[in-house]
């Protein structure tokens, strides 16, 4: 309400722990509704009935950061992984730094930095309309395709369902670079996105890889870790009965076997002998591999 309340100007809110956040909304079940209604703008205004009576969404405008610790962040999420909150978030993780005994020195941003920010800012403001950019829809129409045939080869859906929304947060990352680089489109640019998409589905994974298995307390280490590639698990040939076996040692089930095996060979990553009834990888995805 309060953010409403400013005309719908931008709110900019830095957490340095987690738990802020649900002081500043009133509880922890009210930051699901707050990143909802900032995510998704089409909510605004709208009337939602609950549980606990009807509801209105408000105009928000917000730009939360957000820093916390490993351990503070899967605790503050752990309820939330499923209900579209976590998928919201944009994730950067950092991994502990050596013991190299120097204390870092907080520094400060120059005059030129915040005249340059200025100037952005009123590009933003002057901003309006609506806009097609057909260079970043191109972009995230493949790296779509990408992220689907990385949960094929991983055979999780998990992943799948990651990837959607850090496919939407890095579009709307490129729509205000392109509005702040004077309405150009970059290469660069391009590659950011990408990076975005990837950096953000490999940092939720390395804090919360075994929380959205199903069997989170019998994760052992390396499971943890995230999904794993399981054509790269097995040999350049290789027979059902090896994938089947390969499923069943990382608790994925026997009966889907057969359907990873469809996927794979429609997305032409393997093709099948009848002389010798085995797979066999194609050159297409062993050369997409060594160009990795």
């Amino acid at each position: 309400m309060a953010c409403e309340a400013q005309g719908g100007l931008t709110q900019y809110l830095n957490m340095p722990e987690v738990e802020m956040a649900d002081r500043m909304c009133g509880g922890h079940k009210q930051v699901s509704q707050m990143i909802r209604n900032i995510y998704d703008r089409q909510r605004a205004g709208a009337l939602r009935a609950t549980a606990d009576g009807v509801t209105g969404n408000p105009i928000l405008r917000t730009n939360i950061t957000i820093s916390s610790t490993p351990f503070a962040t899967r605790k503050f999420y752990k309820s939330d992984l499923f209900t579209g909150t976590f998928g919201r978030m944009v994730f950067s993780y950092k991994a502990r730094t050596s013991r190299d005994g120097r204390i870092p020195r907080q520094g400060k941003y120059s005059d030129e930095f915040y005249k340059k920010l200025d100037d952005y800012l009123v590009r933003l403001d002057i901003s309006k309309g609506r806009f097609i950019i057909k260079p970043l829809n191109k972009l995230t129409d493949k790296l779509a395709e990408d992220m689907a045939q990385m949960a094929d080869l991983a055979d999780d859906d998990i992943l799948w369902d990651i990837s959607k929304r850090a496919l939407v947060s890095a579009w709307k990352a490129g729509c205000v670079m392109w509005v702040l680089n004077n309405q150009t489109w970059t290469r660069a640019m391009g590659e950011l996105v990408e990076w975005l998409v990837y950096h953000d589905i490999w940092s939720k994974m390395q804090i919360f890889a075994d929380l959205l298995g199903k069997d989170a307390d019998a994760q052992n280490e390396v499971q943890r870790r995230g999904p794993k590639n399981l054509l790269d698990s097995l040999e350049t040939s290789f027979s059902e009965a090896q994938l089947e076996a390969l499923r069943i040692s990382l608790g994925k089930s026997k009966e889907g076997t057969n359907g990873q095996i469809r996927k794979w060979v429609f997305r032409k990553f393997i093709t099948y002998s009848n002389q010798t009834g085995l797979y066999t990888k194609t050159d297409e995805y062993l050369k997409g591999k060594s160009n990795e």
